[in-house]
């Protein structure tokens, strides 16, 4: 039974370097959203100020790109609410994981614990039974 939980170890370590594997990418996919809102943040600052200093044939094309602008930033943070559902989602199935680990780890300790105490105790019958023939074997010489 010992060889099997270490295997399933094994296992478990396996499934929870892929969730983290696929934590890694979904919070890189978020970071690359918030840049990606930034920047459209700062591109509508920057028409903004392109706007208030130029002509009115300018100012009124301004209104139509901070519209579509905010649009883009919406629709990247719905993604990003996305991504943190599915990063709540992972997370969770890491603890629950690691838990399933960790309770695998403590049995397979305690089998090993217990296999080192009986290998122990049976060299010390060994050795006892040597002593004693060897005592017996002096005794009758």
């Amino acid at each position: 039974m010992a060889k099997d939980l270490k295997k399933i170890i094994y296992f478990h370590q396996n499934l929870i370097d892929e969730k983290r594997k696929a934590l890694g990418g979904f919070l890189n996919q978020i970071s690359n959203y918030e840049k990606q809102r930034d920047y459209f943040e700062a591109n509508i600052k920057a028409e903004k100020h392109n706007a208030s200093n130029t002509n009115n044939i300018v100012a009124m094309f301004y209104g139509g790109y901070v519209a579509s602008t905010y649009q883009k930033i919406r629709e990247v943070e719905i993604k990003i609410d996305e991504l943190e559902g599915s990063i709540e989602n992972i997370q969770q199935e890491i603890r629950l994981l690691f838990k399933e680990k960790k309770v695998f780890e403590i049995t397979q300790n305690k089998h090993d614990e217990r296999a080192r105490k009986d290998k122990i105790k049976l060299e010390q019958v060994f050795l006892d039974e040597l002593g004693q023939e060897t005592y017996r074997r002096l005794k009758n010489h």
